[in-house]
């Protein structure tokens, strides 16, 4: 329901990164309940909507949403919202024709301290579209490398990992050249090192992204990965 009020408003890609920055703002904690979502749609959901839809739009998206959420005579205390329903369904024409697509769920291996950068990535884009899994240490690391590689690496530079940069480069290398690399926060201080590191000793390209510029190109990067993107 969430992800439907949404994309009555704004285009469908729009949707994903507004749920991504809503849970961002909102802190570390996914919403699991139906009164812990409504407390994200209240709080961080208003705040990104306003902002991007001005005061009058975006109040009144949020009255839609709280409606649709909590029909009339609806128990908040029994009613429960799961991840996959918060998730989006997303879609987009236009395909990335150099790297290999599926019809599956795009594996993506992120280097981070926490799995907060994880479950945002699952709400924003669904369990059946993206399959993040989250290494914060050394041997997390090298057991990752035993595994199917990634489509998608990641290293969130605003949650750094107790893992040297070097070792960052070096499990970098080991993925095929299919897999895209990216730094998300270059700016940071974690961020500033891994790029150090990486115009020293790293063969191969890194996409980095802003934090301000928030995560849409990380969110269509996934898609363009998909066979089918519905």
């Amino acid at each position: 329901m969430l992800r439907r009020a949404l994309e009555d408003a704004l285009e469908t890609r729009a949707a994903s990164s507004i749920l991504f920055e809503a849970l961002s703002d909102a802190g570390k904690r996914i919403p699991q309940t139906l009164e812990e979502v409504l407390e994200v749609v209240r709080g961080p959901l208003r705040g990104v909507l306003v902002r991007r839809l001005g005061a009058q739009d975006g109040h009144a998206l949020v009255t839609r949403i709280e409606a649709e959420l909590v029909p009339a005579g609806g128990d908040l205390a029994t009613m429960e919202l799961s991840l996959d329903e918060l998730a989006a369904e997303t879609r987009r024409d236009d395909a990335t024709a150099s790297f290999p697509t599926a019809d599956r769920a795009v594996p993506v291996l992120i280097v981070a301290a926490g799995r907060t950068f994880e479950h945002r990535l699952t709400v924003a884009l669904g369990e059946r579209r993206a399959a993040p899994a989250t290494v914060m240490g050394h041997d997390g690391l090298r057991h990752a490398l035993s595994g199917e590689p990634p489509s998608i690496f990641v290293v969130d530079a605003s949650d750094f990992p107790a893992i040297d940069p070097s070792r960052v480069i070096a499990a970098a290398a080991a993925f095929p050249a299919t897999t895209t690399c990216v730094l998300w926060g270059p700016s940071l201080p974690y961020g500033r090192r891994l790029t150090a590191a990486i115009a020293a000793a790293s063969a191969r390209p890194w996409v980095t992204l802003e934090l301000r510029e928030g995560i849409e190109p990380l969110l269509d990067l996934v898609r363009s990965r998909r066979t089918h993107r519905a």
